[in-house]
């Protein structure tokens, strides 16, 4: 249904019109929730393709469309893609916005992930301690904001196999978030998943897998076909190849990479580690 209404509205108002921008943008909402990101991505870049025609390249309200299609190029796995349009936004907003602006904060805490994935680990660490302080620093952040950041930098001690530092921030994040009167639960997820992760880096291999499994049940109550679903699955076929079990792993990752294909950038960084996997 998306696709015919946004074919529709080409049609009548043509390629280069504001309505067909936000017919795109709502396309590509969906697209996004569904899990097709590749498809997501591909009609996000149409959109901003017509903005800058509409309005030029730097036009400040085209950043909203940059950020989501980085995010939606990150959780592809196409980080380089990702951390491009990031930056390009922080160049543009910080102009208009102050240090402390979540319009600033939200892109620059992206940065800080997406450059960990990468392995650019001093990088992030400077992006994501910068973005955690200010947040501190302002007292309307939202308690689940203020977590999300504590969570990053646990991931990125974790990374780093600064291993008491990312358990300590595993701590500080769940007691920031569970200090709100109505804790966020979206959150708790992802830290279950970096505490079993974190147990897999100390070599506490069978606890760490029923972590992942708990996880896993989590996402699979809601969405047990998205592709998110499996995609949440990579980090238990990682560690059974850590254990040996070569097969096994390599079993899941095939599930993995055809069950979530249309959210996998092929050439990105989640291709390459379910690669790794199956050979």
């Amino acid at each position: 249904m998306g696709r015919e209404m946004s074919e529709i509205r080409t049609r009548i108002y043509g390629e280069i019109s504001n309505q067909n921008s936000g017919g795109l943008n709502t396309y590509a909402i969906i697209l996004r929730r569904a899990g097709q990101r590749i498809e997501a991505a591909a009609t996000l870049e149409r959109c901003l393709a017509i903005q800058e025609k509409l309005d030029g390249r730097d036009a400040l309200g085209a950043t909203e469309n940059m950020v989501v299609l980085a995010r939606t190029w990150a959780g592809a796995g196409a980080c380089l893609e990702a951390l491009s349009l990031l930056e390009r936004v922080h160049a543009l907003r910080s102009v208009s916005y102050p240090a402390d602006s979540e319009r600033l904060l939200h892109p620059q805490f992206l940065m800080g992930q997406v450059l960990r994935y990468l392995g650019r680990l001093r990088e992030a660490e400077s992006a994501t301690t910068a973005v955690l302080k200010l947040r501190e620093s302002v007292p309307s952040t939202l308690k689940w904001t203020l977590a999300q950041s504590q969570l990053e930098l646990a991931a990125l001690y974790r990374t780093a196999s600064r291993l008491d530092a990312a358990e300590g921030q595993l701590v500080v994040a769940r007691e920031t978030l569970f200090q709100a009167p109505s804790p966020n639960r979206r959150l708790e997820p992802e830290l279950l998943a970096e505490e079993a992760l974190l147990l897999s880096a100390r070599g506490k291999f069978d606890e760490s897998i029923k972590v992942q499994i708990s996880v896993e049940e989590i996402r699979a109550k809601s969405h047990p076909n998205h592709p998110d679903t499996w995609l949440q699955k990579l980090d238990r076929a990682e560690t059974l190849a850590k254990i040996g079990q070569r097969n096994a792993a390599r079993d899941l990752a095939r599930q993995i990479s055809e069950r979530a294909k249309p959210s996998i950038e092929p050439t990105g960084g989640l291709a390459k580690r379910l690669a790794k996997l199956m050979v």
